[in-house]
Formats: C-alpha cells, sequence, structure tokens
C-alpha cells in the first residue's frame, strides 16, 4: 500500500471512529454513542432515548444512571431473574473483556423502564450503555465491579440467543470472576467513578 493509499485508509477508520450524535438533554448538554457502541435494542431504540433525553437535567456530573419509566410497556427486557431449575451457561458477548451469564428456553418479558449510562466528556455526555429494564450491576468481570456485582449476577442472567457472542467462548462451567470474593463498596483500595442514580418518570402518551 502506498503512502497516499494508506493516509485514505486511515482517515476512513478516524471517520468511522468519530461518536454519533444521538440528541440533546433538557439541560442543553449534546449526547453522543460511542463508535464502540454498547447499545441495545430494536429500531424504536433512539426514539426513547430522545424521549429520554428530553427529560434529563444534568449540571457537572460526571457519571450517571438515568432510569425512566415510561409508564407503560416500551418492550422487552432480556436480563432476566433465574430459577434453581434453568439452563445456565457463559459466553463472551461481542466487545466485552469477560464471560456473561446466560439463560437457555426463557422468554423475554414486558417492561415500562429504559436504563441509560451517561458519562461527561467535553463536548457534553456519551452514552455508555443503554438496554430496556430494570438496572443492573456491572459483570463480575469489570474491574470496578463490586460484592453487589456478584449477587446481582448470581440471581440474573441474559436470554440465550438475544445478543451477539464469540464463538467458541461456550462454557457451562462458573467463571472465576462470578466465584472469587469481590471487593465491597467500603474497600477503599478499590477506585470507583461516582455515579448518580437519576430517577425520570415520563408520562404514557395518550392515543
Amino acid at each position: 500500500m502506498n503512502e497516499r493509499a494508506e493516509r485514505s485508509s486511515a482517515q476512513a477508520q478516524n471517520s468511522e471512529q468519530k461518536p454519533v450524535l444521538l440528541g440533546t438533554l433538557a439541560s442543553g448538554q449534546q449526547v453522543f454513542d460511542r463508535y464502540t457502541s454498547h447499545l441495545h435494542g430494536d429500531a424504536a431504540m433512539e426514539k426513547l432515548l430522545q424521549d429520554s433525553f428530553a427529560n434529563i437535567n444534568l449540571t457537572d456530573e460526571e457519571f450517571v444512571r438515568a432510569i425512566i419509566d415510561f409508564g407503560a410497556p416500551i418492550g422487552e427486557t432480556v436480563c432476566v431473574t433465574t430459577r434453581d431449575t434453568d439452563k445456565i451457561l457463559y459466553a463472551q458477548r461481542e466487545k466485552r473483556l469477560g464471560l456473561t451469564r446466560f439463560v437457555q428456553e426463557r422468554t423475554p418479558e414486558p417492561t415500562s423502564t429504559l436504563c441509560v449510562l451517561l458519562k461527561k466528556v467535553p463536548a457534553g455526555y456519551i452514552v455508555i450503555t443503554a438496554f430496556k429494564g430494570a438496572p443492573s450491576e456491572l459483570e463480575p468481570w469489570d474491574p470496578n465491579a463490586g460484592e453487589p456485582a456478584k449477587e446481582f449476577w448470581s440471581g440474573h442472567a441474559l436470554l440465550w440467543g438475544r445478543e451477539k457472542t464469540v464463538a467458541g467462548t461456550e462454557t457451562s462451567v462458573m467463571p472465576e470472576a462470578y466465584l472469587e470474593k469481590l471487593p465491597s463498596i467500603a474497600d477503599t483500595n478499590v477506585v470507583r467513578q461516582p455515579m448518580k442514580d437519576l430517577l425520570v418518570k415520563i408520562p404514557p402518551a395518550i392515543s
């Protein structure tokens, strides 16, 4: 590849990696999606996010978990409470660094809640992730995960077949991250970003 072709390829790659503008908060900050997006949902997710942003007011919060209740079903959640009789397996999701807990032979459940994680950046905020359903915890393999993460994922799982996974990572053996004792919130040796929970209620649309 000659120098001109290499420069053109690099420019194309940089263009593809630019954050995508998703909308604007009620408080005026712009919100972007990362080029390594973890967004989940269907074709209606963009509209749900825009409706949510229009009801969110922030100042200088660094890390926010917005829990938006639309007051009526907005879709289905793929994160469910597990039972002792469920068939559990673990696999690595795309763009993740560890194994996720999955449950087989279960169906999605209706939800009226959207959970959005926002991180402050110089240009406004970026969406870390957004999904339909109640708030969850970080997965146990995440460096910022504490004991609540292990507790949550010992009783919850994602529906198998609803997320893209890396072929060959499937296992029925519980990963070490799910077994080892994780730091507690009081462990001063663990540095975590302070997160603000923001509860937002949006009245259901009148048809």
